[in-house]
């Protein structure tokens, strides 16, 4: 577990947490901080279940963001690995960061 930011909480399982790991989630929780500065606390979890799957590829990233925010409001996103192809870290970080992104833009969009 690492923490690079005070509400910011990463936790990897199956999957070598490098500074390069942590730059990435960190420039994307960084952007998601811009659109909506009132989050309390992030949660990461980055695994990398492929080798617990009877397949031949080697990476298969299954990542998830939990984010709390003021008056107890708590918002969940779970990116599922791509499993046809080895899978980018990049390209999940991106992934799972655009489906709490969307998720904020709704629920901003339900409290107007």
């Amino acid at each position: 577990m690492s923490t690079r930011v005070k509400s910011l909480e990463v936790s990897c399982l199956a999957v070598e947490q490098t500074s390069k790991l942590e730059s990435i989630i960190f420039e994307q929780f960084a952007r998601l901080k811009k659109v909506c500065n009132y989050i309390q606390e992030c949660k990461i979890n980055v695994a990398n279940i492929a080798n617990r799957q009877e397949t031949s590829i080697d990476f298969a990233y299954l990542i998830s963001i939990n984010l709390t925010m003021p008056e107890g409001l708590e918002l969940y996103t779970l990116r599922t690995p791509q499993i046809n192809s080895n899978d980018s870290i990049e390209k999940a970080i991106a992934d799972v960061f655009a489906m709490i992104y969307r998720k904020l833009i709704e629920v901003k969009l339900g409290r107007c």
